[in-house]
């Protein structure tokens, strides 16, 4: 398959020149695609995962840590950047603190970490945002897509082929966790600890339910 081989000659270019890495890594298919693809060139001890949780307590979390370990791995945590956004923006609460960008995150892992290459799931077959992000060359020095021209369905395609387990998205949210209507309604009747744990840091969510309920007399 040549996108197989378009992936796997993505990753041995960065692995040439550094035999450690780090991976954005979340549990769901794409990362764990990746995550797959890279292990044919990395040693797992020298393979560095990272998750960025929205708000710390979120059952999505734990989940993400449990399928990290039935992989054999640890994972660091970076708080995302969209939750500094959201905060400095007093989306659902007061404005506080200033706003992250996802080149900060990348800055602040590599500061802990080490300057080693970065790998993440995107494709473009994402959105306009995900081919935005991937063009920004200033700080995208050393980061690495290797399933960028795959679609959703060749990933698919490689998880079933290679029986790989891997998070199914709920909650009809664009990724990970938000403060998106539906994904907060979603949660509220789903995921009650991601509710609470997200209204502890935006403390006026609960502003959704008054919403739906004027809309039901409506």
């Amino acid at each position: 398959m040549e996108a197989i081989k378009q992936a796997l000659q993505t990753i041995e270019l960065a692995y040439n020149n550094s035999k450690q890495c780090i991976l954005f890594y979340s549990g769901g298919k794409d990362s764990v695609a990746c995550l797959h693809l890279i292990e044919k060139y990395y040693f797992k001890n020298n393979i560095h995962l990272v998750f960025m949780p929205f708000v710390e307590g979120l059952k999505e979390t734990d989940l993400v840590i449990e399928m990290a370990k039935k992989q054999g791995y640890g994972i660091h945590q970076y708080q995302h950047w969209a939750y500094f956004k959201c905060k400095a923006n007093g989306i659902f609460c007061l404005p506080s603190g200033k706003e992250k960008k996802l080149s900060d995150i990348y800055k602040e892992v590599r500061e802990d970490l080490g300057n080693l290459p970065i790998f993440y799931g995107a494709k473009k077959s994402d959105g306009m945002w995900r081919r935005l992000v991937t063009s920004n060359a200033k700080w995208m020095v050393n980061v690495h897509a290797p399933i960028y021209t795959w679609s959703k369905y060749d990933v698919l395609l490689y998880l079933r082929h290679n029986n790989l387990e891997y998070l199914k998205q709920e909650g009809d949210r664009i990724s990970g966790v938000d403060l998106s209507e539906k994904y907060l309604l979603w949660a509220l009747t789903n995921q009650p600890q991601s509710y609470e744990a997200i209204k502890k840091e935006f403390p006026f969510t609960d502003v959704i339910i008054k919403r739906q309920e004027v809309r039901s007399v409506q």
